[in-house]
């Protein structure tokens, strides 16, 4: 049975670890040796590296897809962040994209602890919009999501996108349009970052 599983871990990461495979793979023949000889700490350690390692490149993948520029704002590359947790929270990865007036950062957080709480809103579409003028669901690529406009001096938008066990958010501040706002998310990769975020 042990031997299946890792197995079948081994697929897996073939499939999204070309260049760090020889890592992951060493990371895994380590976690098979402790567990065999009944060193389960060790065994528990070696997998969660070859995890940390799978999260590095699925979030090298999913950077790739994101574009280079978000209406009208260049990504900063250099802000580009990928961590990868095992326990509370998963993938993590975070764009910025900005001038000196507006800026968009995108946030993709796998097994985000909100999700919850954003699939019981957009669960109940009565209650949206009902309480908060500035708040209502939205749909993109055939994912409900929900927009926050923030209002005062520096409008700003918060858009919350549950795709599977992944929270995908995106804040905006500095553009009045919702309609921009929207044009925004509508050009991400949501279908890509639902491949590799599941």
């Amino acid at each position: 049975m042990k031997q299946l599983i890792f197995i079948q871990l081994w697929i897996v990461l073939m499939a999204f670890l070309p260049l760090r495979a020889q890592d992951v793979i060493t990371r895994l023949q380590e976690a098979e040796k402790s567990y065999t000889s009944g060193q389960l700490e060790e065994t528990r350690f070696a997998l969660q590296e070859a995890i940390a390692g799978i999260n590095q490149e699925i979030g090298k993948e999913i950077l790739k897809a994101l574009p280079a520029n978000l209406g009208g704002l260049p990504a900063d590359m250099k802000q580009d962040n990928i961590s990868g947790a095992v326990g509370f929270t998963g993938l993590s990865i975070t764009r910025v994209y900005a001038t000196e007036e507006k800026s968009a950062r995108v946030e993709i957080l796998g097994d985000s602890p909100l999700l919850a709480s954003i699939n019981a809103l957009l669960s109940l579409p009565a209650i949206m919009g009902a309480s908060d003028p500035n708040q209502k669901r939205i749909r993109v690529a055939g994912y409900k999501g929900i927009l926050q406009k923030e209002t005062g001096d520096n409008p700003s938008y918060n858009v919350q996108i549950p795709i599977d066990q992944t929270l995908l958010t995106v804040n905006v501040t500095g553009v009045a349009e919702e309609t921009t706002v929207m044009s925004m998310v509508n050009a991400l990769p949501v279908d890509i970052i639902a491949k590799y975020a599941k």
